[in-house]
């Protein structure tokens, strides 16, 4: 999949040159430069080999989490620099689900049960054992929640949400709103917002995903979706659908009279 979005032959290769957005893909740590070669808007900025299995003790370390929030960061300043004037998070990872359920469950206070869904076709039997690992996990990473959010945070995340969030909290740094994806990039939101509660104000909710934990991440952030399509594709995809949305809206902001500013002839 990794290799199809950086040839430009993903869902989200196609939206981002339908719609003339930069589209950049971000190895935290998974593909590795030694796959390449790689295009020229493919960067290789690992934290590790992958995190650890959260069913089973910290996903990562506190410095992983910074290291992962960095490359985020450097990211988002490096497009501000080119002239982006929005940034659109999105992710591409296996079993990436089962930590932003984890996520979801850990920063808004939803149960478990709440949080997970089915991902990419998880049948009952899966579902039940997927959401008994997201369950261990919060139950481990809570207590820490209070006195040490970053290693709480740390401890059910991957790479790939945290670099996310590094990318939200660059960016809304700035006053650059940020159009967010799905289940995933909201939890990489969660996590911006944790850090900087005054996150929430530049970001915007391109879909609601079918995946139930959304629901609950987004109104944890005060956010109304503005499609209700039931995707759950991630990649960005949803962000990039909704783009032209925010397109249509600044044109009509822009250039259209009030009536209020119509003289009679």
């Amino acid at each position: 999949m990794v290799r199809l979005i950086a040839d430009g032959r993903a869902v989200s290769s196609a939206l981002a040159r339908a719609h003339g957005c930069r589209l950049r893909l971000v190895d935290v740590g998974s593909i590795g430069a030694a796959d390449g070669p790689w295009p020229d808007h493919v960067r290789i900025a690992r934290v590790g080999d992958g995190t650890a299995s959260l069913a089973h003790g910290p996903a990562m370390s506190v410095e992983a989490f910074d290291a992962a929030l960095a490359i985020g960061e450097a990211e988002a300043e490096s497009a501000l620099a080119g002239g982006a004037r929005l940034i659109l998070t999105g992710e591409m990872g296996i079993g990436n689900t089962t930590a932003a359920a984890a996520l979801i469950s850990l920063l808004t206070g939803v149960s478990a049960e709440a949080a997970t869904g089915r991902g990419a076709g998880a049948d009952d039997s899966m579902l039940r054992h997927k959401t008994e690992i997201v369950g261990r996990a919060v139950a481990r990473a809570g207590p820490l929640l209070a006195r040490d959010p970053r290693a709480a945070m740390a401890a059910v995340a991957g790479f790939e949400i945290v670099a996310t969030a590094g990318a939200t909290l660059a960016a809304t740094r700035h006053g650059t709103p940020v159009l967010l994806d799905g289940l995933v990039s909201t939890a990489g939101a969660l996590i911006a917002d944790r850090l900087d509660p005054g996150v929430r104000q530049r970001l915007i909710a391109s879909h609601r995903s079918a995946e139930p934990g959304h629901a609950p991440a987004l109104t944890a952030l005060g956010l109304e979706p503005i499609l209700e399509w039931g995707m759950r594709l991630g990649e960005g995809s949803g962000a990039l659908v909704a783009l032209p949305l925010l397109d249509s809206a600044a044109a009509l902001l822009g250039e259209v009279a009030m009536l209020t500013e119509v003289t009679s002839p």
